[in-house]
């Protein structure tokens, strides 16, 4: 994401992350789709990747499809815990997992001095946008677990494609007061471009539920 718009990176990693994640469920949990559900997943999965241009380096490409396979990994390890537990126990411990890896990094000198120097020469408002931050990635990260449980990993992962409409959404009408770094283009040619893959995914959604 440092290196490359998130428009570009993050279909690349929700799309590797659907069709590896269908792949384990079909062997670990011999998931079986319809015929419509195969054509609306396949249509989220196509729609999502084409929503990316790849206007990338070689290297962003790898780390996306790394960090794609992990995110399916993690989905398909988390339906594997909730079909062994309880909602509410999978959700304590895979969230305090996190809690002691994030704080396991506290043990390299350099990261630790960037996090706390970071801390102090950060503003007051670049405090509440970390806060507000986390407060609607824990909400997202809740509803995500709870679809997880309740549905299939491959499908949700798919779904995560909806996220790119409200991305457009969000740059062509708040672009102008976001920092230029964020690096999202919103012209006319790059909304036209992402009319097709959004027609894929709205299909797709459409699909889904007939």
């Amino acid at each position: 994401l440092r290196q490359a718009d998130a428009s570009d990176v993050a279909p690349m990693v929700t799309a590797v992350a659907s069709i590896v994640s269908l792949i384990l469920s079909h062997y670990l949990f011999d998931v079986a789709f319809t015929r419509n559900t195969f054509v609306a997943f396949a249509l989220l999965v196509v729609g999502t990747l084409l929503i990316s241009r790849l206007r990338c380096s070689f290297r962003v490409v790898r780390l996306s499809i790394t960090a794609g396979i992990l995110f399916a990994v993690h989905s398909v390890l988390l339906k594997v815990i909730f079909n062994d537990f309880s909602f509410s126990d999978g959700f304590f411990w895979t969230r305090m997992a996190g809690v002691i890896a994030a704080l396991s990094l506290l043990s390299l000198r350099g990261v630790r001095y960037r996090v706390f120097s970071q801390g102090t020469e950060g503003s007051t408002k670049t405090g509440l946008w970390i806060i507000g931050n986390k407060v609607v990635a824990s909400v997202a990260s809740l509803l995500t677990l709870t679809a997880i449980n309740l549905g299939n990993v491959a499908v949700v992962n798919a779904l995560g494609g909806l996220q790119f409409i409200f991305l457009l959404l969000f740059g062509t009408f708040l672009g102008h007061k976001t920092p230029r770094e964020i690096g999202e283009n919103v012209s006319h040619r790059d909304v036209v471009h992402k009319a097709i893959p959004i027609l894929c995914v709205a299909v797709g959604l459409v699909l889904l539920f007939l």
